[in-house]
C-alpha cells in the first residue's frame, strides 16, 4: 500500500520591485548611511525600517519585508560596483548620469563589448546609453575606490599641527625644525638653540633690514644674555609654510636662555636652506612677530577654499535634481496606472524601467497631454527598450 506523499510547502512569492520602491529604498538607506557596517551592509533593524518606509509604493507582488530589502540592496551594491569598476578602472570609458556609458563609435563599442563578455558585468547592459539617476546617492552611501569622499577625504590645506601649550616644550619642538645644523660639541648645540630661538628660523631677517641672499652667511648678532626670549610659540604649519596663522602669545612660563658669545664656535647654518624662504617676519614693539604670507601660499589657500565650495554646490545641485526627478517619476507612474492601464503588464513594467533610468523620457511622457501622441511615444520607447 503506497504511502501518501505530503504536499511540498509552497515557495514564497517572489518580490516584484517597481521604480518608486527602489528609489524609496535607496533614499531611506541614504538617510541611514551613518549606520553602514563592514562590507557596505546594514543591520537587520535598518532593513525592517526600510520595508515600512517603502510600503506605500507597492504595486505588484507581496508586501516587502526586511529580507526583500536586504536582497535588493545586495543587487544594487553589485550594480554600483560594476559601474564603478567600468568608469574608474577600465581604459577608454565614459560615464554620465544622464546617458550612462554613452557608447558611440566603434572604439567605444569594442571596449563596451569586451566588458560585457564577463557575465558578472552584464547587469550594467541597460546603461549603454541610459544613465542611472541613483548613482549620486549610491556614491554617498558607498564611496568608490577612487578615494575617500566628504568628511573622510584628506585635505592638506586644512591640516594644522597643534601648537604647544607647555613652555618647557618650546625648545624641543623648535630644534628639529632647524635646517642643516652642523655637528659639534655640546656647547655648540646650546649656542645654536639659543641663537635659533632668537633670530635663526626660516623667516630670518637681518638686523639692518636686509634680506639674506643665496650664498650669504650673514646672520643677526646674538643679543645680550640679559634679554629674555620674546619668541612666541608657533604651530608646525607656520614653520613649513603651509598656512599663515597668527603667532600664539608667549608663555609666561618661558624662561630666559643663557647666551654665550664666542668667536671661535659658531653654529653652522646652511646658506642654501636660508635662501629658500617662504615667509618673512617683522619684529613688533611687543617682541611678537606678524607673519606675511607670500602670494603662492595665499593662492594655495584660496584654491582649497574654492574646491571645498565647489564640492558643496555640486552635491546640493545633485540632491535637488534627484528630488525633482523622483517627483516626476512618481507622477509618470500614476499617469501610467490611470491613463494607460490598458497596456499589457510587461509593457507597463518596461516603461517603468525606462522612467527609472531616463529623466528626459519621464518628463516627455508627462508633458504629452494628447493621448494619441503619448501612446505613439510610449510604443516607440518600449520598442527601443526591448532592443537594448
Amino acid at each position: 500500500m503506497s504511502q501518501e506523499q505530503e504536499p511540498r510547502p509552497k515557495k514564497a512569492a517572489k518580490a516584484v520591485w517597481n521604480e518608486a520602491e527602489t528609489d524609496a529604498l535607496i533614499t531611506y538607506l541614504h538617510s541611514q548611511r551613518s549606520k553602514i557596517g563592514d562590507g557596505g551592509n546594514f543591520r537587520s533593524q535598518v532593513y525592517t525600517e526600510a520595508a515600512t518606509a517603502i510600503a506605500p509604493h507597492r504595486t505588484l507582488g507581496p508586501t516587502k519585508i526586511a529580507s526583500h530589502c536586504k536582497n535588493k540592496w545586495q543587487s544594487l551594491k553589485n550594480l554600483y560596483h560594476v559601474i564603478e569598476n567600468y568608469r574608474l578602472k577600465t581604459s577608454g570609458t565614459h560615464w554620465d548620469h544622464q546617458i550612462g556609458a554613452g557608447i558611440e563609435g566603434k572604439a567605444a563599442s569594442d571596449v563596451w563589448d569586451a566588458y560585457m563578455e564577463k557575465k558578472a558585468n552584464q547587469v550594467m547592459r541597460p546603461f549603454r546609453n541610459i544613465g542611472w539617476h541613483s548613482h549620486v546617492l549610491m556614491q554617498d552611501i558607498l564611496p568608490s575606490g577612487s578615494g575617500a569622499r566628504g568628511r573622510a577625504a584628506y585635505h592638506p590645506s586644512r591640516a594644522t599641527a597643534p601648537a604647544t601649550t607647555d613652555g618647557s616644550s618650546d625648545r624641543d619642538s623648535a630644534a628639529p625644525m632647524v635646517p642643516n645644523i652642523g655637528t659639534g660639541s655640546l656647547e655648540d648645540t646650546h649656542m645654536a638653540d639659543a641663537h635659533i630661538e632668537q633670530e635663526l628660523d626660516w623667516r630670518h631677517v637681518l638686523h639692518d633690514g636686509r634680506r639674506p641672499t643665496s650664498g650669504s652667511s650673514d646672520l643677526a648678532p646674538i643679543p645680550p644674555s640679559t634679554r629674555t626670549s620674546s619668541i612666541g610659540k608657533r604651530a608646525h604649519s607656520d614653520i613649513t609654510g603651509m598656512h599663515s596663522q597668527s603667532i600664539i602669545a608667549p608663555s609666561s612660563t618661558f624662561t630666559s636662555i643663557s647666551q654665550r658669545e664666542s668667536s671661535s664656535k659658531k653654529p653652522k647654518i646652511s646658506s642654501h636652506s636660508v635662501a629658500h624662504i617662504n615667509y618673512h617676519s617683522e619684529v613688533n614693539e611687543s617682541g611678537g612677530r606678524g607673519i606675511k604670507p607670500t602670494n603662492a601660499v595665499a593662492m594655495i589657500g584660496m584654491q582649497g577654499a574654492l574646491n571645498r565650495l565647489t564640492d558643496s554646490l555640486v552635491k546640493q545641485v545633485a540632491v535637488t535634481d534627484e528630488s525633482r526627478s523622483t517627483e516626476q517619476r512618481g507622477q509618470a507612474i500614476r499617469m501610467l496606472m490611470e491613463q494607460d492601464d490598458d497596456l499589457s503588464l510587461e509593457d507597463r513594467v518596461s516603461l517603468m524601467n525606462v522612467f527609472l533610468r531616463n529623466a528626459a523620457v519621464t518628463s516627455s511622457y508627462i508633458d504629452a497631454t494628447d493621448p494619441t501622441l503619448r501612446r505613439a511615444f510610449v510604443v516607440s520607447i518600449i520598442q527601443q527598450y526591448a532592443a537594448t
